[in-house]
C-alpha cells in the first residue's frame, strides 16, 4: 500500500510560502510589524500542521493495511494487529505509539470502517504529538477517503500548543494503480484551529476550492487556503491555481497568489514556492 506523504507535504505549504518569498511582502497598506506577524503566525501554524501530518501519514501507511509486516524504512514502527478486537498498534523507535481502536479489519474498502486513535509522545520534525482522534473512512472502492476530527496538544520548540482538526482526506487519483506511484494525487479540505501563546489560529480549506497535488508536480496544482487569526481582522489567503500574473491556471508551477489582510488594508502579490 502507498503512503499519503505527498497529501501531507501541503500541510506545509504555508510555512514554506512565508518564508521563501519575504522578499515579496512588502508592507505597502500593511504595515512592516503586521507582515512579520503574519508571517510568523503562518510558520507555527505549518509546523502543527506538519506534525499532524506526520500522525496521519503513520495512521494511513500501518494502520490501515493488507500487510501488517511491511516496513519502508528504518523508522517505521512495530506494528501488532489484534484480529479479533481490531486494534492496531504502531510502536516507534523513540517509544512513541499511536493505537487505532477500529470497528472493523481495517482495509481502504471496508464498508462503513470507524476508528479511534489513541496518540502518545509520537514525534515528527522535532514536534511531539499526544491526543485523540476519530476517524473514517468515507470515500469510494475507487477514490478512498479519510475523514478525521480530533484535538492534539503538540509541542513545538518547547511550547505546548492546541490543535484542533476537523478536515476530509481524500486520494484524489491513482488509487487503482497501487504499484506506480507517479500517478498518484491527493487533495484536502476542512478546518484546523491552532492555539499558540495567546493566540488563535484558524484555517480553512473549502470543498469546491480544496488543495490538489500530484505525485508529479513539485508543487500544489490548485485551491486555496485561508488563515485568520481571531479577534484581530488580520488573514492571509493562499491561491495556488494561478500563473505568474496571478491568473487561473491550475499547472504544474511554483505561483501563489497572497492577499494579506490586515483591518481594512490588504495587498495581493503573486509570489512563488521556489
Amino acid at each position: 500500500m502507498k503512503s499519503m506523504r505527498t497529501l501531507l507535504a501541503l500541510l506545509v505549504v504555508s510555512g514554506i510560502a512565508f518564508t521563501s518569498c519575504d522578499d515579496l511582502l512588502e508592507p505597502m497598506a500593511v504595515s512592516p510589524e503586521d507582515s512579520e506577524e503574519l508571517k510568523e503566525d503562518a510558520v507555527q501554524n505549518s509546523k502543527a500542521d506538519d506534525a499532524f501530518g506526520g500522525t496521519l501519514e503513520a495512521i494511513s501507511t500501518y494502520g490501515i493495511s493488507e500487510d501488517w509486516t511491511k516496513k519502508f524504512d528504518g523508522n517505521g514502527p512495530v506494528v501488532t494487529y489484534d484480529p479479533v478486537q481490531f486494534i492496531v498498534t504502531l510502536t516507534f523507535p523513540n517509544g512513541g505509539t499511536i493505537i487505532i481502536d477500529w470497528n472493523a479489519a481495517p482495509w481502504w474498502t471496508t464498508p462503513n470502517l470507524t476508528g479511534v486513535v489513541a496518540i502518545t509522545n509520537f514525534v515528527e520534525n522535532g514536534s511531539t504529538v499526544n491526543g485523540t482522534l476519530d476517524i473514517a473512512s468515507v470515500g469510494t472502492a475507487t477514490q478512498p477517503a479519510l475523514s478525521v476530527e480530533g484535538s492534539l496538544t503538540i509541542l513545538i520548540g518547547g511550547q505546548t500548543n492546541t490543535f484542533s482538526i476537523d478536515r476530509t482526506f481524500v486520494w484524489h487519483a491513482g488509487f487503482d494503480t497501487l504499484i506506480d506511484l507517479t500517478d498518484d494525487a491527493f487533495a484536502i479540505y476542512g478546518t484546523s484551529t491552532l492555539t499558540t501563546g495567546n493566540k488563535t489560529l484558524t484555517t480553512t480549506v473549502l470543498e469546491n476550492e480544496k488543495m490538489i497535488k500530484y505525485n508529479s508536480c513539485d508543487y500544489p496544482q490548485q485551491g486555496i487556503i485561508k488563515m485568520v487569526v481571531s479577534g484581530q481582522n488580520k488573514s492571509v489567503t493562499m491561491d495556488y491555481g494561478v500563473d505568474a500574473n496571478g491568473n487561473s491556471n491550475n499547472a504544474c508551477d511554483a505561483y501563489v497568489k497572497f492577499t494579506i489582510k490586515v483591518g481594512n488594508a490588504s495587498i495581493t502579490i503573486v509570489g512563488t514556492l521556489n
